[in-house]
């Protein structure tokens, strides 16, 4: 199995990834709001690099292993990319994720762990930083029913 097949697997969000990254590479233009661009990210699907093959349990995820990062400040993120290149790239640059999954935004902000981040195209000009309070209040938002 080749690599991307590996980091792609079903490729059905595709679309949707790459109009994250579009939506990303608007509001650097300032062509759209940072609230249009997190409702659109969070439509879309991220390609998050793993240390190993996710733990399946039918077709749910028991347990997996993803890229993440802490700064200095002792923040803790997770790695995430709007595009399987993008993504390629830097499992070549980090070879300990040679594995990798596309999973929607939504299950990606219920499935992280607790005072943890999204770092979006790390190391990328399309970066973004989604952090933990920004998260909160994003989920906080779409629960009181607001964009």
């Amino acid at each position: 199995m080749n690599f991307l097949n590996k980091l792609l697997g079903n490729n059905k969000h595709l679309p949707a990834a790459l109009s994250a990254h579009e939506a990303i590479q608007q509001v650097r233009m300032g062509r759209l709001s940072i609230h249009e661009m997190l409702a659109n990210l969070a439509e879309s699907s991220l390609f998050v690099p793993l240390a190993s093959p996710p733990e399946m349990d039918g077709e749910a995820i028991r347990a997996w292993k993803p890229s993440t990062v802490s700064k200095a400040d002792g923040s803790q993120w997770i790695v995430a990319f709007t595009s399987p290149d993008l993504a390629s790239q830097f499992c070549k640059q980090a070879p300990a994720y040679s594995y990798g999954l596309s999973v929607g935004t939504k299950w990606l902000l219920q499935a992280l762990p607790p005072g943890h981040g999204i770092v979006i195209n790390i190391g990328t000009a399309q970066g973004f930083e989604w952090n933990a309070a920004g998260i909160a209040e994003y989920k906080a938002r779409v629960s009181q029913g607001a964009p």
